[in-house]
């Protein structure tokens, strides 16, 4: 579902290339875990794969297609965002409501979905996830693994054929850790696509 063709890239006034001819193809059902050490470019690939280095930054060399199309034949990120959910190394920034629950129903009540559709979806997603207990909290008192958490259930109420995840163990504690392994896996066995980058692994 995602192919990259020969990727570079250089991010405005750097050292060094942070992708250097990269190719890449990620299946329909595959969950591949890509390592590596800090300023590996593990970032910029999550950027190049879900087509924010061609729409939002440009500079980009060689060729990116998700679902069989080029990212360019995207009209925009949200097109593409209909797609693939993405969660980001840092939780915080993508944060912006008042309550956990504001932040799922945000993003659910912008695809046009009937309220049953809605509340069934938050429901399953936040048990999913065990976050239900913190609906009403401030999305922006959470400690950091709370936050990880909120931003991934977030992105999984969506549905998405394709997930790309930054990191979204790296400050959760090993109970956490499993049981969000458990939860990919689960998502794998149901057809989901799943870019997995993470620095810690076992």
């Amino acid at each position: 579902m995602i192919e990259l063709n020969g990727i570079s890239y250089i991010y405005p006034h750097a050292a060094r290339t942070a992708l250097r001819t990269l190719t890449f193809s990620l299946g329909r059902g595959q969950c591949v875990m890509v390592t590596g050490p800090s300023g590996a470019g593990k970032t910029t690939l999550c950027l190049a794969a879900a087509g924010i280095l061609h729409h939002k930054y440009g500079g980009k060399k060689g060729h990116i297609s998700v679902d069989g199309r080029d990212v360019a034949e995207y009209n925009s990120l949200s097109e593409l965002a209909r797609k693939i959910g993405i969660v980001f190394d840092d939780a915080e920034a993508q944060l912006i409501f008042t309550t956990v629950e504001e932040e799922i129903l945000s993003a659910l009540e912008r695809r046009g979905l009937d309220v049953a559709t809605i509340e069934n979806r938050l429901a399953s997603v936040m048990e999913m996830t065990h976050v239900a207990e913190l609906k009403n909290r401030s999305p922006h008192k959470l400690s950091g693994g709370q936050k990880q958490r909120m931003a991934l259930t977030a992105t999984l109420a969506l549905d998405n054929e394709i997930l790309i995840l930054d990191e979204p163990t790296s400050e959760l504690d090993e109970h956490a850790t499993v049981r969000i392994a458990e939860i990919l896996r689960n998502l794998k066995e149901r057809g989901r696509t799943i870019l997995l980058i993470e620095h810690k692994y076992s």
